[in-house]
């Protein structure tokens, strides 16, 4: 029985990638609109199957997303993620920062900012920031 969750586990993510879109961009500064357009991303969690798929193919041994956030303390960001010796949180957000949803909220930018406190690396990544992502994964 667990044979058949994990192949169905496995057909998800193989779906998942050949519908998560690829990076196109030569380096230029995009909006989130025209990040949304040229990456394909509607909503915030295809946003994240990339960041989280970028992840897996730059070894980093482990990463986390809570499935609902609802039941996590406030503030809680996004993704964690290890490769020793770096630990690694990212706050996603799908809007650009000039929207007011594609601002973190101050129990975020709280937790963010006594993640860096702690020497942790702590970030918000948007759809424009998918060259920056990408070279901070690596």
């Amino acid at each position: 029985a667990s044979g058949g969750m994990a192949d169905r586990s496995a057909a998800k993510r193989r779906k998942r990638r050949s519908q998560t879109p690829r990076n196109a961009s030569q380096g230029e500064y995009i909006d989130g609109a025209t990040a949304i357009a040229r990456y394909g991303y509607r909503t915030e969690r295809e946003w994240l199957n990339h960041v989280v798929e970028t992840a897996e193919k730059t070894q980093w041994e482990y990463t986390y997303h809570t499935h609902d956030s609802r039941k996590s303390p406030a503030g809680m960001p996004d993704l964690m993620m290890i490769r020793p010796p770096r630990l690694l949180y990212a706050e996603l957000k799908l809007h650009p920062a000039t929207q007011k949803r594609g601002r973190p909220s101050p129990a975020q930018e709280r937790v963010l900012e006594l993640l860096r406190a702690c020497g942790v690396e702590a970030y918000v990544w948007r759809p424009s920031d998918i060259d920056e992502v990408e070279r901070i994964l690596r």
